[in-house]
């Protein structure tokens, strides 16, 4: 009947004295003197290779060089032009993964394939890798994910975490703050709900034709729950990206309900490239498909199904929904 609390982020690592090699870098490579007109032409030629919808392509590359033209054309400020360039490629297609961020590679990410890049950009580790906090009153669960970090850091927590809620009877995870994060930690997660054999859950097309594809892992995973346990997801609108899929992916195959209000709607899967020394510009590059709906939910969001007012207490709505929940008969457990 007591309440166990496990908050991460009571935990303190004082880093203060540690030389970060990459950060020093960057701040020593002249990053207020960006050529932005070889910028954007860099952009222009990337987009033009690599943007997800090629009909699209040529037209949005026109565009970037366009703004050549634009006060654009007078940054110096890597930081005031990745910022420019976000918000003019964002408001010309309406996809929140146009990003270009003031950012120099390290030789791991240079040497990945683009679409696997950020695999390689070790995440901070005062986040505890997006677990925030996991507490069990009364047998619910509740997991708090602010990121989904790439599993080779974020594999020992994740499995931490669930252990703590192994025992419990209902299990909500609230990622109204998580705004993206890793296919694979997705993969992980959902081995513990959707029974011990591996399910297809999403398909990503890239626009060079390569084809990948989202699998839960029960292998993975340190136990399965029984598919009594009721599993409830709290979305809202600031839920993007992974957070997104992690909910889509267990809503999909009717093992989760999904409680609050939209998400903001940002499905899409990025490549990264070093768009000239001191920034980094991230393109939309493949669609994700979800293998039981055949679509996504880009532009849409995650449509909850139990809505949530603005102001309503989004937890409380979703302790309430996972009483007397019943999973499908379709997932079984070991």
């Amino acid at each position: 009947m007591g309440a166990t609390l496990v908050d991460y982020g009571l935990v303190f690592i004082d880093l203060s004295g540690v030389r970060w090699g990459v950060l020093d870098e960057w701040q020593h490579r002249g990053m207020d003197q960006i050529d932005s007109l070889a910028a954007l032409r860099s952009l222009a030629e990337l987009v033009r290779e690599h943007y997800l919808y090629p009909d699209r392509a040529d037209d949005l590359a026109d565009q970037i060089q366009a703004w050549a033209t634009s006060e654009i054309a007078a940054m110096r400020s890597a930081e005031l032009l990745g910022s420019a360039l976000t918000d003019s490629l964002r408001e010309a297609t309406g996809d929140l993964h146009f990003k270009v961020i003031p950012r120099v590679f390290t030789p791991e990410e240079l040497a990945a394939p683009p679409e696997d890049r950020w695999k390689h950009f070790m995440p901070g580790a005062a986040s505890n890798f997006g677990f925030r906090s996991v507490e069990v009153n009364d047998a619910t669960a509740l997991l708090r994910l602010t990121s989904l970090d790439h599993i080779k850091w974020s594999r020992p927590t994740a499995i931490a975490t669930m252990n703590f809620a192994r025992h419990a009877e209902r299990v909500l995870i609230d990622v109204r703050g998580c705004q993206g994060g890793d296919p694979e930690l997705i993969e992980h997660l959902a081995g513990y709900f959707l029974g011990p054999a591996p399910i297809e859950l999403s398909t990503v097309q890239w626009r060079d034709g390569k084809i990948e594809t989202c699998h839960s892992d029960p292998d993975g995973a340190a136990f399965q729950f029984d598919p009594d346990v009721a599993l409830v997801v709290v979305v809202g609108p600031e839920t993007a990206s992974g957070g997104e899929a992690l909910a889509d992916h267990l809503q999909a195959p009717g093992r989760a309900t999904v409680v609050g209000q939209p998400s903001i709607g940002a499905a899409h899967r990025i490549k990264e490239f070093q768009l000239l020394d001191g920034l980094v510009a991230r393109i939309p590059s493949g669609f994700v498909v979800n293998t039981f709906t055949g679509t996504d939910w880009e532009g849409r969001g995650v449509v909850p199904d139990v809505q949530v007012e603005p102001g309503a207490d989004a937890i409380q709505v979703a302790a309430a929904a996972a009483v007397g929940h019943r999973a499908p008969d379709n997932t079984t457990t070991r």
